[in-house]
């Protein structure tokens, strides 16, 4: 419950926090900065934390600090906003059943 509720405070407060461009820039290819670049600024934002939760432990292997910059990309394709990501957990955790039937259809 209270990962979810950082979570929320996160993505509430996006807009006030900045989006470190030279850290993407310096890990992704032109054409894949485009595409991060796509990407919603939460999903930006959580992105570049992970990264950095990679580099801290010493990880350094640029594809894998691509894949931590790239791994919510798909959602470009169908955004899922936040009361949509609020319902899904509301249905993972209530009706687990249901959320299993659901998640294997297309979007």
């Amino acid at each position: 419950m209270a990962y979810r509720a950082w979570q929320t405070w996160m993505n509430v407060t996006a807009l006030l926090r900045p989006i470190d461009w030279e850290q993407a820039a310096e890990v992704l290819s032109p054409a894949l900065l485009a595409l991060f670049e796509r990407m919603p600024r939460t999903d930006q934002l959580h992105s570049l934390r992970v990264m950095q939760r990679l580099r801290e432990a010493g990880h350094t292997h640029p594809d894998l600090l691509t894949a931590a910059l790239l791994h919510d990309v798909g959602k470009t394709r169908h955004p899922f906003r936040l009361p949509g990501r609020i319902f899904v957990v509301l249905v993972r955790t209530l009706l687990p059943e249901r959320y299993t039937v659901w998640s294997q259809s297309e979007p």
